[in-house]
């Protein structure tokens, strides 16, 4: 497997990957979006960069911009900490975030496996209905803050490097 940064001709296949997976209950990718090409070239406009994780096809791709990590893709674990283990070492001194809907997904988990500090804080909460409690609300979206050195630190014990 290779990884890489992508090219313009990489984003078709990106945009298929990404729109794959939403919807997938099981997945940080669950609410995303449909996305074009149009959408991924502005992020990388907006100075996000694209890596891809390559087996003869698409495996995974990760989307960042510096500490902020816009999502990985993966098919599995190992490619997800790989495309990972590219974020943080850009990044090493870096407190890497990410945004995370409140649900049970493997991104998380997998996140979770590493054994690092992560720093869940709520940053959105499901909306309430009309004369509800405000102290019954529960939380949509966390931001998590992870340092990335310990990611980094971390994936290469794993990995024996």
């Amino acid at each position: 497997m290779v990884i890489r940064k992508a090219i313009s001709e990489d984003l078709p296949n990106v945009v298929n990957f990404w729109n794959s997976l939403a919807g997938k209950l099981d997945s940080i990718w669950r609410f995303a979006p449909i996305v074009t090409v149009a959408d991924i070239q502005k992020h990388i406009e907006n100075n996000y960069v694209v890596y891809l994780a390559i087996d003869d096809v698409l495996v995974g791709f990760g989307m960042w911009h510096q500490g902020y990590m816009l999502g990985i893709a993966a098919n599995n674990r190992d490619i997800y900490w790989k495309i990972g283990n590219v974020w943080a070492k850009e990044n090493i001194t870096a407190i890497g975030t990410v945004r995370f809907p409140n649900i049970l997904c493997k991104e998380i988990t997998w996140l979770e496996e590493l054994g690092v500090q992560l720093n869940k804080t709520p940053e959105s909460y499901k909306p309430l209905k009309p004369g509800e409690d405000i102290a019954n609300r529960k939380v949509w979206t966390y931001m998590v803050s992870v340092d990335l050195k310990e990611v980094s630190e971390a994936l290469d014990r794993f990995y024996g490097e």
